[in-house]
């Protein structure tokens, strides 16, 4: 029912935008869609969503807040893990110190 009087309502106002039949086209256009504003059923059914509305924006709200408390708290701990994994990275590519050789003598005996 409200996709019906949406688009009735879109076509009327295409209809008195592009319209070039003059005045009278344009009043009978206004008529229309004055009886279909005061219609009762249109009338109960914005009452309805209004009501709807009320209902559930704090429940929304609430549900937006705390998923963007989640994604904060995501985001930071990826950007912690992303910094010491880079620090990991790091310590990973620096040159390892190779312990001292001593030589040895042909028959395998320190010198």
């Amino acid at each position: 029912m409200r996709g019906r009087i949406l688009f009735v309502a879109g076509i009327a106002a295409g209809y008195v935008v592009g319209a070039r039949a003059g005045r009278s086209a344009y009043e009978s256009v206004v008529e229309r869609v004055k009886g279909i504003a005061g219609n009762p059923a249109v009338a109960k059914a914005g009452e309805k969503a209004k009501q709807t509305l009320e209902e559930k924006a704090p429940k929304v709200a609430d549900a937006a807040g705390k998923a963007a408390s989640t994604a904060a708290s995501a985001a930071s701990a990826a950007k912690e893990a992303g910094a010491s994994s880079e620090k990991e990275s790091a310590a990973d590519d620096a040159p390892k110190p190779t312990p001292p050789t001593t030589p040895q003598s042909p028959s395998g005996s320190a010198a």
